[in-house]
């Protein structure tokens, strides 16, 4: 795990791949029924916007906001 937080009543954790098995084993083993269970991945295409801050395939003059 690399950090926890929390934010609109949502906990946020990150870290990497086998993180997540460790969250779901302490929820079970707390007994603790998440209301809502989401997993993100940064792809290629966010590290791409998040270098050149823009879309691929886009000219540099479309930049994202």
């Amino acid at each position: 795990m690399t950090g926890i937080s929390r934010s609109n009543g949502e906990i946020i954790v990150t870290g990497n791949e086998r993180m997540l098995f460790s969250v779901v084993s302490l929820l079970s083993r707390l007994e603790i029924v998440p209301g809502r269970f989401q997993v993100d991945q940064t792809t290629l295409d966010d590290a791409f916007v998040a270098i050149t801050g823009r879309r691929f395939g886009t000219s540099e003059d479309e930049e994202v906001a």
